[in-house]
């Protein structure tokens, strides 16, 4: 079992977003020990790993808290998460599709500086 810090430093979280995430419902309830310090067993790692990859897609928290709550009410809610979920992908997919546009017109705008810059020489 890891401690808080340990955690934090291993998955470049701050031990604060840890703990918010987990106050607003973002995270499970995290196991503790007799002494209220938290400890991190395997799953709860990788809810962790879950929760910061959807927020790095640019998961609302809100929307986190409310599919962590469905998992909390047990297997009766795995069709809610699974559309969560694919409501998800297909915005991720489709933040992509933009990136990749985004990249190709800055990859031109290079590819015309390189153009330019052999003329000028």
């Amino acid at each position: 079992m890891k401690r808080i810090k340990a955690i934090a430093a291993e998955l470049n979280i701050s031990a604060d977003t840890i703990r918010y995430y987990e106050k607003i419902g973002a995270l499970p309830a995290i196991p503790r020990d007799k002494n209220g310090i938290r400890y991190f067993d395997q799953q709860t790692i990788q809810w962790i790993i879950f929760v910061k990859n959807l927020k790095d897609a640019g998961v609302a928290l809100s929307a986190i808290a409310e599919y962590v709550e469905l998992a909390e009410d047990g297997d009766n809610t795995i069709p809610d998460r699974k559309n969560i979920l694919i409501n998800q992908r297909a915005k991720t997919v489709a933040k992509i599709k933009s990136l990749q546009k985004t990249l190709d017109v800055i990859d031109k705008k290079i590819e015309n500086y390189d153009l330019i810059s052999r003329d000028l020489r």
